[in-house]
């Protein structure tokens, strides 16, 4: 059980407490930070309507333009949980860019519901998978390719991890931690020994998938497990370095329902 593996080690030689990290994180000041790295990346915006019809009340529209005021697509934000919605967080599409039809892409996520005062609060392996889960949905909106069997994330999976990988090293950077990292009641900037946090939890996040491959090679190794089963672990692996451990979140998530509800 790869899943199982990794998180243990994770909480063994990587354990964070994100408890004084997370109000720094509401899901709003999260994509705002977003919206302005890829601003500042692409020159694009993302404009909210209400125009547009959703198959979900909390599902959110987005007009994206480029920054010469021509049209890249629409974003669909479907961020929070409801009853049948399954787990994880991914991106896909309604319509792929084709010639000059442009796409309508989507993100999926399941996040905690704001409660009372209390706003959408994100765990960092949260705010890291917003940023990753955009960063597919920037390569289906800036695609301009002539056909859509090429278009968007119509190509090989070792560069489709790409655009996503590259948004999310923006999530917990310094310098975009100061701009949109606020306490969600005081309004104050993180303060630098968080943004010290921050730094250590991505560098564990790389190393457990590593130390989680290192296994899977002495395993193979050592006649432990077969060809099959290192394909299978690796392919598990990789789901880990998307949204390590979503089983983790969604029981935070759930301890914190259940705390809200006393």
């Amino acid at each position: 059980d790869w899943w199982y593996y990794a998180e243990k080690l994770r909480k063994e030689k990587y354990d964070l407490n994100e408890d004084e990290v997370k109000p720094y994180f509401s899901q709003e000041d999260v994509w705002n930070g977003l919206c302005y790295v890829v601003n500042k990346l692409y020159g694009i915006t993302l404009t909210p309507t209400d125009s547009i019809p959703v198959y979900n009340e909390d599902v959110k529209t987005y007009i994206v333009k480029d920054a010469d005021g021509s049209l890249l697509g629409i974003f669909y934000q479907d961020y929070m949980p409801r009853a049948g919605k399954r787990s994880g967080a991914w991106m896909s599409n309604f319509r792929e860019a084709d010639g000059q039809t442009r796409p309508l892409i989507y993100n999926v996520a399941s996040f905690t519901k704001p409660a009372g005062d209390m706003p959408s609060l994100l765990t960092l392996d949260e705010t890291c998978t917003m940023f990753h889960e955009f960063g597919h949905a920037l390569h289906g909106l800036l695609t301009q390719c002539q056909y859509k069997g090429t278009s968007g994330t119509a190509v090989a999976r070792d560069f489709v991890e790409l655009p996503s990988q590259i948004m999310e090293n923006w999530a917990l950077a310094p310098e975009v931690l100061r701009v949109y990292a606020k306490h969600y009641k005081t309004r104050e900037v993180i303060p630098d020994e968080l943004i010290e946090y921050g730094e250590e939890a991505k560098v564990a996040v790389r190393n457990v998938r590593r130390d989680a491959m290192d296994k899977l090679k002495t395993m193979k190794k050592n006649s432990e497990i077969t060809e099959d089963d290192v394909k299978t672990g690796e392919k598990d692996v990789q789901k880990l370095t998307d949204r390590y451990c979503d089983e983790v979140d969604k029981a935070v998530a759930d301890k914190e329902k259940e705390i809200m509800s006393i």
